[in-house]
């Protein structure tokens, strides 16, 4: 009988099999008192026991704990060299690429003769020349003057004539390069132009403009050049109005407004030719 009842103590111990052995028994029946140590764990329950909280600390430190991963290292990225800032081919009023005969922005402003004796003679010699000297009935002479100068066409005889006309006897009909870089500074503009710019100055009442308001009409004749002032960059007119009104007095007589509009043309004409 106390077998029995020492059996039926084991039923809820069974059914509760998931807590430690260990406690099984904990608080031991009254019932079972007397029956020895019917209920007592053994050696073996002991080291199970000892195994299964092992292994329950163990699970709860693997959940607590996330699995640790290997570090990983980013590739180095290697450094790319900066690429070397674009030329802008000058800055303003700057000087820029020269031309194929060593022509520069620069060299225009300060030193117009001479590129123009650069440019000019280029081109003069490009018409076949002989012996210095050029026909003034030449095809390429005369639509060079009608496309880079301001002469007007019908009045291009007259002016070709006119400079032929201190040649020596025979060569009356001829041109030498000197003539023709004169006609291209002479007729860099046509002077009725000119001279209707600056009545429109004075209103007809003065025979001089004060220099400020002859800066401002230089910079609306550069909508009168053409295709040559379309060859100057926006931020180089300063630059050349600069250069055209170096001689620039507080008042502008009439023939000094004359002086600085066609400087103003030759400049542009040569930046025009030269590319540059």
């Amino acid at each position: 009988q106390g077998l029995a009842l020492c059996a039926l103590a084991f039923v809820p111990t069974l059914i509760c099999s998931s807590a430690p052995p260990a406690r099984l028994c904990e608080p031991r029946p009254l019932w079972c008192e007397g029956m020895g140590n019917c209920c007592a764990p053994t050696a073996e329950d002991a080291a199970e026991n000892q195994m299964t909280q092992t292994s329950t600390t163990e699970n709860n430190m693997s959940k607590s704990q996330p699995p640790a991963t290997t570090p990983t290292t980013a590739p180095a990225v290697k450094a790319q060299p900066k690429a070397a800032p674009a030329s802008s081919g000058g800055s303003s009023g700057g000087g820029g690429n020269a031309s194929s005969d060593g022509i520069t922005f620069d060299m225009v402003v300060n030193d117009l003769e001479k590129a123009e004796t650069l440019a000019y003679g280029t081109a003069f010699a490009s018409f076949g020349a002989a012996d210095g000297k050029v026909p003034i009935d030449s095809v390429p002479l005369r639509q060079f003057l009608e496309t880079n100068s301001g002469c007007p066409y019908e009045e291009l005889d007259t002016v070709l004539l006119s400079a032929a006309s201190s040649n020596p006897e025979g060569e009356a009909m001829h041109i030498t390069e000197s003539q023709f870089i004169g006609i291209l500074r002479q007729t860099a503009l046509p002077e009725a132009m000119v001279l209707e710019k600056f009545m429109n100055l004075t209103a007809g009442e003065s025979e001089v403009v004060p220099c400020e308001d002859c800066r401002t009409a230089l910079l609306f004749l550069k909508d009168d050049l053409r295709a040559q002032a379309t060859s100057v960059r926006e931020d180089r007119w300063e630059a050349v109005m600069d250069a055209a009104m170096s001689s620039a007095e507080p008042t502008v007589s009439m023939e000094a407004f004359r002086n600085f509009c066609f400087k103003e043309a030759r400049i542009a004409n040569v930046v025009h030719l030269a590319k540059v």
